[in-house]
């Protein structure tokens, strides 16, 4: 039993620390840390490799889903909206986070880096959809 639990928080632990090989996979490993952790932990699973990892700024949008958090309740999980290529490096998401009591709209720029992995340079999220979405976004629904 004890050996199961080690190996089962090892692997959740590898999976966690995985370079994102798709938006997609970004956008979820960050929910799922969010889930399981919290806010803070959700940030620094997002901006990992990114050209915004650790900036000061980035503490604020954790604090932001924080208070989110403290309004709409816990994370209970997720919707990707659409996914739009500008570029065949950059890809933008369009999400909700479905909190307990209601939901918060969300937008990643996401760049795949020389290496080919994804990281994520901007994102957004906001309670009002119409601050991060453009007009057009789940139009095809």
């Amino acid at each position: 039993m004890k050996k199961t639990l080690i190996a089962a928080l090892v692997a959740i632990a590898f999976v966690s620390a995985q370079a994102a090989e798709s938006p997609q996979q970004l956008l979820k490993q960050g929910v799922d840390a969010y889930m399981e952790e919290g806010a803070n932990e959700a940030i620094k699973a997002w901006l990992e490799g990114s050209p915004i990892e650790g900036e000061k700024t980035m503490l604020m949008q954790a604090s932001n889903l924080s208070q989110i958090d403290a309004i709409y309740g816990p994370l209970k999980g997720y919707q990707l909206v659409e996914l739009r290529e500008v570029t065949d490096r950059i890809k933008q998401l369009y999400f909700v986070l479905y909190h307990e009591n209601g939901p918060v709209f969300g937008v990643f720029t996401t760049y795949r880096n020389e290496t080919g992995e994804w990281v994520l340079p901007y994102f957004k999220v906001h309670t009002e959809m119409e601050m991060v979405w453009p007009g057009d976004v789940g139009l095809m629904l």
